[in-house]
């Protein structure tokens, strides 16, 4: 079985995969957060996907950290995306722009250091919603945004400026392209498309022209810049994730890893689409399979320093919470 990680409030993405509304063939999954897991003394022997890690906190990642490593050594077990090697998207985004991937670099907001071009934008970096602005064009506009930010009730403290790439696809179109890494497999799974650079949900009707469709089709069968993507997973130390990106002046520019990604396969009114996704979620599934632990029986046992640490200071109400 797997057993996906997740923060609590955030078990919505897996809704479709768990319901089954994904379709048959895949393995056998279940879900719980963090919460639970962490006080955990015994868990079932099988596959344990740590997924959320960029929402997590400095001591939840250690904490994180040293289960993974239990569960990395016992037999009958396979843990997946290390959450002491796995890169939050600041990180990700300063090792992209170093080793010449991306073209675009990203600062901290109370680090005293700005860009060096602009536009830019400011966002929260444990948050895949919106950014918290439009975009800056100077530094002295930036510099007042972030006098702003506190004055509203923001920490500058995890907010991150991150200079603009983007480039429409055609005149008012601009798309979001969405590539899977599941263990070993690296798969291009669906493109998003709004009328506005900042790309995430799609437009409100999700009608879109054929053409669209059929780019879509070949970016899904033809699994375009797998091998790019390949190497920004590797560089991120992320097994498991979904890489957002864009194609700006002919190069990929990869926008952020998330580690748990809403997994859906519904493709709407066109047979096109609905064709491709049903491709996309095969591979899904199929590369899925290829980390289940489908014979794994028993139970292993979560001890170490800080887990052990972690547990003595549970609240009655946490004590009595469901088991799994």
């Amino acid at each position: 079985m797997i057993h996906f990680l997740v923060t609590r409030g955030h078990e919505y993405t897996l809704k479709s995969l768990l319901g089954g509304q994904l379709g048959d063939g895949g393995p056998r999954c279940k879900s719980w957060n963090y919460d639970r897991f962490l006080r955990r003394k015994r868990i079932p022997a099988g596959t344990y996907i740590f997924s959320d890690l960029e929402r997590m906190t400095p001591a939840e990642l250690r904490l994180a950290a040293e289960g993974y490593r239990i569960i990395a050594a016992a037999p009958r077990c396979r843990a997946v995306n290390d959450p002491a090697r796995a890169m939050g998207r600041y990180e990700l985004l300063r090792n992209l722009a170093q080793h010449g991937i991306n073209d675009f670099d990203a600062y901290r907001a109370d680090e005293g250091r700005f860009p060096s071009r602009y536009p830019v934008f400011i966002r929260h970096e444990q948050d895949h919603g919106r950014p918290l602005s439009g975009l800056i064009d100077s530094r002295e506009a930036l510099e007042q945004s972030l006098r702003d930010l506190p004055a509203k009730g923001i920490p500058l403290r995890g907010v991150l400026i991150v200079e603009y790439a983007a480039e429409p696809l055609e005149p008012s179109l601009f798309q979001k392209l969405n590539t899977f890494r599941i263990g070993n497999e690296i798969f291009a799974h669906h493109i998003v498309y709004e009328d506005s650079w900042i790309v995430k949900y799609g437009t409100d009707d999700g009608v879109y022209p054929e053409r669209l469709h059929q780019h879509e089709r070949a970016f899904v069968t033809e699994n375009w810049h797998a091998d790019v993507l390949r190497r920004v997973f590797e560089i991120a130390g992320i097994e498991y994730g979904r890489a957002d990106f864009g194609i700006v002046g002919g190069r990929v520019q990869v926008y952020e890893i998330n580690t748990n990604p809403y997994l859906a396969g519904n493709g709407g009114p066109s047979e096109t689409r609905r064709v491709t996704l049903a491709m996309s979620t095969r591979k899904l599934l199929d590369a899925l399979a290829t980390l289940d632990t489908p014979h794994a029986r028993g139970t292993i046992v979560m001890r170490g320093p800080l887990l052990n640490a972690h547990r003595a200071t549970a609240k009655w109400y946490e004590r009595s919470a469901p088991r799994l």
